[in-house]
């Protein structure tokens, strides 16, 4: 009797095992989920970035609530004028990048015929409108006891059927100890793309040196165009 529970318990154990490997390796995928609002916006030309992001929420399987951390992605008037598509975006804690996008009323503010000087506090103050999302930063090639990884580029847009090599853009890999085609052979690239369907698809560089120290996550872009 005693060995039949025996048994039992360590098939237990081993299926509690086996799905925690499991949880490991999978590790966190899931994309936030990013909701705009339904309301009318309009938005004016060099105004704060508040009024789009009102009413903005995002919500993360594992994070929970992150509206606070949305950012605006990108802002692209439209052709025919007065309207513009807003895109949203956020990173939860394990780097998945969530978006949305929503379409608003847009004033175009006129350029001033005249020439006006820039004073020091407008510069600042465009220069800190510019967002840069986490993994999108360029980064020095310095190691202070991790590994670090940089891309050529953060972007690439490529036409639909055209050839695609992801670690081509793989500019620099640097360790404290590690060699450089180590910790080549050890890059992962985490994100799914499809050279056969246009779309945007986000890819994620990572390594790791010898020692399981992984190194910063740089973010890649690639835009499919038909």
């Amino acid at each position: 009797m005693k060995s039949k529970i025996t048994i039992i318990l360590f098939g237990v154990a081993a299926i509690l095992f086996a799905l925690c490997s499991s949880a490991v390796l999978v590790g966190d995928r899931n994309a936030p989920e990013v909701t705009a609002p339904i309301k009318d916006i309009t938005y004016t030309e060099g105004d704060d970035h508040a009024v789009l992001l009102d009413g903005v929420s995002a919500y993360d399987p594992e994070d929970g609530d992150i509206s606070d951390k949305v950012r605006i992605y990108d802002i692209a008037v439209m052709d025919q004028g007065g309207k513009a598509l807003v895109t949203y975006a956020v990173y939860d804690e394990a780097y998945n990048l969530g978006k949305a996008t929503k379409v608003v009323n847009y004033i175009d503010v006129p350029k001033a015929t005249t020439t006006e000087e820039v004073t020091e506090e407008d510069t600042t103050e465009a220069t800190t409108e510019a967002v840069i999302l986490p993994g999108y930063e360029d980064v020095e090639l310095v190691s202070d006891g991790e590994p670090v990884i940089a891309l050529t580029t953060h972007y690439v847009t490529i036409k639909v059927f055209d050839d695609f090599d992801p670690y081509s853009y793989v500019k620099d890999v640097v360790d404290a100890t590690d060699t450089w085609a180590y910790l080549y052979d050890n890059i992962e690239i985490m994100g799914d793309y499809n050279l056969y369907v246009a779309g945007e698809y986000e890819l994620s560089y990572q390594t790791t040196d010898y020692d399981g120290n992984k190194s910063n996550i740089a973010k890649l872009l690639l835009t499919v165009e038909e």
